[in-house]
C-alpha cells in the first residue's frame, strides 16, 4: 500500500483493512524519520540477517514511521521508502536504528520474481541467479524507461464495476495517490 497507514482511524475501518489484508499479499510502506517520537515496534520478522555491509553506509535513522501493530500483523511484507538524491538511485536495503531493513523497492522485487533477496556480499543484491550492484550507500542505479508502459486504473472504478477485475489477476498491483 503507497500510502504511510501509522496512525489509527476508525476502529471499524482499521480492522476491516487488517481483514482484507489477510486475504491477498500486501507489502506496507514505512520510512525512516529521526524526528518521529512515538514510532510503532518493528515487528522481527521485517528484520534482515545475514547483512555484510562492508563499507557501505546506508540510509539510516533511530525512528520512523511504523504501521499499525495489527497491520504489520496481517502484512505479507513491508518495505522502507525514503527520498534519494536522485530518481537513477533507488535505496535497496537501509538501517531502521540497529536493525537492517528491506527498501519498499527490495520487498515489491521480492514479491514480483517470488525470490527472497539476499545481502551476504557486500556492494551486491542477490535475488534468483540476478545480482545487483549497489553503491556506497547501499542503493542501486536505475535505468528508466523511455515511456512509462504502466497501466494505472481508478480504484473506484474498480469497485463501482467499470474495471474489469480479471486485468488485475496475476499481476503487481500498487495502491497509492
Amino acid at each position: 500500500l503507497k500510502f504511510f497507514i501509522d496512525r489509527p482511524k476508525s476502529d471499524e475501518g482499521d480492522k476491516a483493512l487488517g481483514e482484507a489484508m489477510g486475504k491477498i499479499k500486501v507489502i506496507l510502506q514505512a520510512r525512516l524519520d529521526p524526528e518521529e517520537a512515538h514510532p510503532n515496534p518493528l515487528p522481527e520478522r521485517f528484520v534482515l540477517k545475514d547483512v555484510a555491509w562492508g563499507k557501505a553506509r546506508p540510509l539510516w535513522a533511530r525512528s520512523g514511521w511504523l504501521p499499525l501493530p495489527a497491520l504489520s500483523k496481517r502484512a505479507y511484507d513491508l518495505g522502507f521508502l525514503d527520498s534519494t538524491d536522485s530518481v537513477e538511485r533507488t535505496p535497496m536495503i537501509e538501517r531502521y536504528g540497529e536493525k537492517n531493513v528491506k527498501s519498499l523497492y527490495t520487498a515489491a522485487l521480492e514479491l514480483a520474481l517470488g525470490k527472497p533477496a539476499r545481502f551476504d556480499t557486500p556492494g551486491v543484491m542477490k535475488i534468483g541467479h540476478q545480482q545487483i550492484a549497489l553503491d556506497q550507500a547501499a542503493m542501486a542505479k536505475v535505468r528508466l524507461p523511455a515511456a512509462d508502459k504502466l497501466e494505472a486504473y481508478s480504484f473506484l472504478d474498480l469497485i463501482h464495476g467499470k474495471v474489469d477485475a480479471a486485468a488485475l489477476a496475476d499481476r503487481v498491483v500498487i495502491l497509492g495517490y
